[in-house]
């Protein structure tokens, strides 16, 4: 079990509550979103700090969007806390008020986004692996895309799997549907996702050295958004990163997966040829309609509520129409946004129904 004392777990939580975030349906972690990925990587520690109710309490705050904190804060916490045993105090007394009342909330629903199975690390029940399945892709958005990436992590090729796509198309959650299944191995898999938390040159890449040279165990490492990290974007990349996920292979219990926004992934070529080389590029599918409808529509839902609008059918359906030239993000990413705006832009001109013409405008 990865303890908050290793240096990898250390910035793992972070990375960790961003993608509990995500699949909780919120574009920022908090603290409580940090609290649900502490409990299913810490069990332990969870149980002695917050009681055998912790996590159903935890979740039952989210699925309420009762959230507190923010990601600097966790990072602060994890900072100062020696080990897992302090850090589980600390975040549970940043949420004591909340959890004091979190009884009264409804019974924890769903999440709203792209997941719907546990984060990946430790069971939350007993820091065992989950039971197996019949079939393994089972509950998978991405199954046979994840099995894909699954087989080169783990086979003896040292290859990167690159998850390539658009912003919003569901490059982490098909990163987190790689470790389910790597976890429910015989011999499971752990998987760690990367966050330095900074973009200064050479910070990220020293980091990830860290990270990589404080394994005690073969994990699965996910360095998301290596576009961003290598400011690939830019006229001033800086490669360092770039050059240290290429260097990898010298810590032998390390297995990189990476997440890139397209189109950068071109760019990693042109600034250094040798990643490219180690690089098997998997291109995101689209999703299939009905599924990226399926994901939305609850959203949609949350958002009428948020804004004190209705959204009319026609409007969803403007919504997911495909993306255009100029559009950056991808869906359900892209569908979610225009509904977002769409539903601010009602509110403001004091209308309120939501149609296709606020979805599209002009």
């Amino acid at each position: 079990m990865m303890r908050a004392t290793d240096s990898l777990s250390i910035r793992g939580l972070v990375g960790l509550a961003k993608a509990e975030a995500k699949r909780w349906g919120s574009d920022h972690a908090t603290v409580t979103h940090a609290a649900s990925a502490f409990a299913q990587n810490w069990p332990g520690e969870f149980g002695d700090a917050f009681g055998s109710d912790g996590e159903q309490l935890v979740h039952r705050l989210l699925a309420a969007e009762q959230t507190v904190g923010n990601e600097a804060e966790v990072r602060n916490m994890i900072t100062a806390s020696p080990d897992a045993a302090a850090l589980a105090m600390r975040l549970h007394a940043a949420l004591r008020g909340d959890l004091a009342v979190a009884d009264l909330l409804p019974e924890q629903g769903a999440p709203t986004r792209v997941r719907t199975e546990q984060t990946p690390g430790l069971d939350a029940a007993g820091g065992s692996s989950p039971q197996k399945r019949t079939d393994p892709l089972a509950g998978l958005l991405r199954g046979p895309e994840a099995l894909n990436a699954a087989a080169y992590l783990l086979s003896d090729q040292p290859l990167i799997p690159a998850l390539v796509g658009r912003r919003g198309c569901g490059k982490t959650s098909l990163a987190a549907e790689i470790a389910r299944l790597l976890l429910d191995l015989d011999d499971p898999l752990p998987t760690l996702f990367f966050d330095p938390g900074t973009t200064v040159d050479g910070e990220p890449a020293m980091l990830l050295r860290d990270t990589l040279s404080a394994l005690t165990r073969r994990t699965v490492v996910v360095v998301e958004d290596i576009d961003e990290l290598a400011r690939l974007g830019t006229t001033e990349p800086d490669v360092s990163i770039l050059r240290e996920i290429w260097q990898s292979e010298r810590f032998p219990l390390a297995r990189l997966v990476v997440t890139v926004t397209a189109p950068y992934e071109k760019r990693i070529a042109q600034f250094y040829g040798a990643l490219a080389d180690r690089l098997v590029i998997l291109e995101l599918q689209p999703w299939d309609e009905n599924l990226v409808r399926g994901l939305v529509v609850p959203v949609a839902t949350h958002l009428s509520e948020q804004y004190g609008v209705v959204i009319d059918h026609a409007a969803i359906e403007a919504a997911l129409q495909p993306p255009t030239d100029s559009d950056t993000l991808g869906h359900p990413g892209l569908a979610i946004a225009r509904l977002d705006v769409a539903c601010a832009r009602v509110m403001i001109a004091g209308r309120r129904t939501v149609t296709v013409t606020d979805v599209t405008p002009g």
